[in-house]
């Protein structure tokens, strides 16, 4: 999973700047909703999100930059003085790269994180069913590569099974609480 094309597909360059333009949106967004821009600013910076950006061209700008964050923020700027001059001002207003940087990370690690989760349920279910199939298949056991008592093969699959099945709670609570604590924060959608 983790070397795999959809992996691959979560970290790349226009998921990371989508990532990054749906920030600029949802800021103008809580921003207008509490009085910090005006609310006449929010269209005009939505739309200008939703416009085509040059990907590689602002890879290739972020590498004299320093940060992804600046040259995305020019051109967003630039494309919202296009359609509205008054509400570009209030682009990324208030904000750091460094904000816009960490949320666009939030947001594909947790497209990454469902990707493990979904590999964990495959691997997790297909262990579970090998385990029931032998479950009194006998094996020989080892302990410090010597041999032990005889065991079922069920019983070593079901070793396997266990922790994965641990690590995938975790993965879950901390994902249901990361969606409790944006839902909490995150103004509805307009």
């Amino acid at each position: 999973t983790l070397a795999s094309a959809a992996m691959a597909d979560v970290f790349a360059d226009r998921a990371i700047v989508a990532s990054m333009l749906a920030f600029e949106a949802a800021l103008a967004e809580a921003e207008a909703a509490e009085g910090v821009i005006p609310a006449s600013a929010v269209a005009p910076i939505v739309a200008a999100t939703r416009a085509t950006f040059d990907v590689d061209a602002l890879v290739a700008e972020a590498r004299v930059a320093g940060s992804m964050a600046i040259p995305l923020v020019k051109k967003l700027t630039a494309e919202v003085a296009a359609r509205d001059p008054a509400a570009a001002p209030f682009v990324h207003r208030g904000s750091t790269s460094q904000d816009v940087i960490d949320s666009a990370m939030v947001v594909v690690t947790r497209r990454a994180l469902a990707l493990i989760d979904a590999e964990l349920e495959r691997l997790t279910t297909a262990l579970a069913a090998l385990a029931r199939t032998h479950a009194t298949t006998p094996i020989l056991a080892r302990t410090l590569l010597q041999p032990a008592q005889v065991i079922s093969f069920g019983f070593k699959v079901v070793a396997w099974l266990a922790p994965l099945l641990r690590a995938r709670e975790r993965l879950q609570v901390r994902a249901r609480s990361a969606r409790r604590t944006s839902c909490a924060s995150t103004p509805s959608p307009s």
